[in-house]
């Protein structure tokens, strides 16, 4: 569906960058709304294979330092006003101890993104970020015997951003499942701004052999 749905002029369309990424100077390719499921996301290499004479949009070690930088590491770096680790990391103790103890539960939830500035929240003003986080909820949920994760992003880069935030998701997952004792299960996926960009489509055309 993925595959039909990057081409499809009923399922996708184009339209000039007027904030974000490339503003100004380039268009997206975008979907009306991606839902996706990895029924076996813990096989290994976690990075796609792609076809031979093709650079892969990501590495097991680029997957694995997303990962520690950008999930578990709530320090945002000196050019980053923000992280998600800084929303995800404190909250992991709590979604632990609900997995644990009470595992059929819909309340392992984490929001990511800030409602209110810091320090005025009795106030109620709300903080507006300049570029919201891309990932915006993550979602426990114990079925089978397996923890499945569910996340939702506002905007995507199906190409280069996707492969590499999935395996950091896996990863988070299986952080989650050592700490409880669990197996990951399916890993979960849904976008209202799923897109590649006009400068990527060639190289996807290459990657569907079209």
């Amino acid at each position: 569906r993925v595959i039909q749905a990057t081409l499809d002029d009923e399922l996708a369309y184009w339209y000039d960058i007027q904030r974000g990424s490339f503003e100004g100077g380039g268009a997206r390719r975008q979907l009306a709304s991606l839902t996706l499921c990895v029924e076996f996301p813990e096989t290994r290499p976690l990075a796609p294979v792609v076809p031979e004479g093709m650079n892969s949009p990501t590495t097991n070690e680029n997957i694995e330092k997303y990962f520690a930088e950008q999930l578990m590491n709530p320090v945002p770096a000196l050019n980053e006003d923000y992280n998600y680790a800084q929303f995800i990391v404190p909250h992991l103790p709590r979604v632990v101890e609900l997995m644990s103890e009470t595992p059929y539960t819909n309340h392992a939830v984490i929001n990511v993104g800030q409602p209110f500035v810091e320090g005025d929240i009795t106030a109620g003003t709300p903080k507006l970020y300049e570029f919201p986080p891309c990932l915006r909820c993550l979602h426990w949920v114990f079925r089978d015997d397996r923890l499945h994760l569910y996340t939702y992003w506002r905007s995507w880069d199906v190409f280069a951003g996707l492969p590499e935030n999935l395996g950091g998701m896996q990863l988070l997952n299986e952080f989650i499942a050592l700490e409880t004792g669990y197996e990951t299960g399916t890993l979960n996926a849904f976008s209202s701004g799923a897109h590649i960009y006009s400068y990527q489509l060639e190289l996807v055309q290459q990657r569907l052999g079209l």
